[in-house]
């Protein structure tokens, strides 16, 4: 009988059939895989689009003018699948934006602390009283110096003359008779938390709250004075006493807002957030405060008190900025309203409608309408005793709050 008469057995047809059905599913696979692929390439595409078009948005706020809290729709492509709004509040000192982009169902957003860029790097800008500047000790100047007409010249205190070589080591130019303010400084007068989308809580000992900049703000609100101890708050959150709130060194303080009257920061703190007081922030030695911190006291009377200002003792370290601002004044004033001590170092600016005395170091810029300085019991008008101001040791890409509104950066990435 020839080979092809023979019968086929049920098996092999049923080892043929399996193979085939093996086949169909890895053929079914290999095609459903590359659509997956072509989905996820697809989608990986929007994303990176969103994400360009975020990116794009930061850069649209940094070189136009916004107004306040205000909330604009732009397109960075032709694609009729996009829509990216830009949002701006004010967090403190600075702009608060958000820019989220959706392309089709892609969607992408990013929160950052906005604020300005300074043009010129000066390292002192002092207002003309028709009073020169008189250094004296150790002091040394390094930058552009704004001075009063009379400009500056060698002094002696307690048989201490001045021991460097150069008055200014960089260039000098004529400062005008007052501190122009900026739109952040006059906002930073009014700024409040009723202006928020704010949520009530209760604080107690060992809380630990995180909240994101893309929800409500929560605040915490009290008559009496404040202690944070022993708590841990990050974020979008806000402490308020009508009194005082004192900071102790137990607690973890990120990215958050203080308002009172009196603010007291405990000696060994090391935190980052903004203070705003009325009338007095006092620092405690070996304070450490990251950038971008800010201590603003905005001084509500045309009379100035003693010890109502910033005070900073000995040891610390301010990564940000300090500010006091206050009504236009005639009565003569003899106290320090911003207070920088021996071996404590500020990296950032300082603006003072009033009068600074700098026993410290400054990295950055000083702004302020007179300098004076408390020694063997008599103040020194326009005297800088043993400061060293140097704005060429301010990194390049610091962003501060006093700059020209015109040019602006991003200080923070929130979320």
């Amino acid at each position: 009988m020839f080979p092809w008469n023979k019968k086929i057995q049920a098996g092999a047809l049923q080892y043929v059939l399996v193979i085939a059905i093996i086949i169909f599913i890895i053929l079914l696979s290999f095609v459903q895989l590359v659509q997956v692929q072509q989905r996820l390439s697809v989608k990986n595409s929007l994303y990176k689009e969103a994400i360009l078009n975020t990116t794009n948005g930061f850069k649209y706020v940094t070189n136009s003018q916004l107004g306040d809290k205000s909330e604009i729709s732009v397109k960075f492509s032709s694609s009729p699948k996009e829509t990216t709004q830009i949002a701006k509040g004010s967090w403190g000192v600075f702009d608060l934006i958000k820019v989220s982009s959706k392309v089709n169902k892609e969607l992408f957003q990013k929160i950052a602390l906005i604020g300005n860029y300074s043009k010129t790097q000066k390292a002192i800008y002092l207002t003309d009283n028709n009073t020169p500047l008189v250094v004296v000790g150790n002091t040394k100047i390094t930058g552009t110096a704004y001075l009063p007409k009379r400009g500056i010249k060698r002094g002696n205190i307690g048989g201490n003359s001045y021991y460097g070589n150069v008055l200014v080591n960089g260039a000098t130019r004529v400062s005008s008779s007052s501190l122009s303010l900026n739109s952040r400084l006059k906002n930073l007068n009014n700024f409040s938390a009723s202006s928020l989308d704010t949520k009530e809580i209760q604080l107690k000992e060992g809380d630990k709250i995180v909240q994101s900049f893309n929800k409500e703000t929560l605040i915490y609100r009290d008559y009496l004075p404040i202690k944070l101890q022993d708590i841990s708050l990050n974020g979008n959150i806000i402490v308020q006493s009508q009194s005082k709130i004192i900071v102790s060194k137990e607690s973890k303080l990120l990215d958050i807002i203080l308002i009172a009257p009196e603010i007291i920061i405990e000696s060994g703190t090391k935190a980052t957030f903004q203070a705003i007081a009325t009338k007095r922030i006092e620092v405690g030695r070996n304070v450490q405060l990251a950038y971008p911190s800010y201590l603003a006291v905005t001084y509500k009377s045309n009379k100035i008190e003693e010890n109502h200002g910033v005070f900073i003792d000995k040891n610390c370290v301010l990564k940000g900025g300090v500010c006091f601002l206050q009504k236009e004044s005639k009565e003569r004033n003899l106290e320090p309203q911003i207070k920088i001590d021996t071996s404590t170092k500020v990296i950032g600016e300082i603006f003072c409608q009033g009068n600074t005395e700098i026993l410290g170091t400054v990295y950055g810029e000083v702004s302020t309408n007179n300098f004076i300085t408390k020694q063997l019991g008599t103040r020194y008008i326009n005297h800088l005793y043993n400061a060293v101001i140097n704005s060429r040791e301010l990194p390049n890409k610091f962003v501060c709050v006093t700059g020209d509104s015109n040019k602006k950066g991003i200080a923070k990435w929130l979320y």
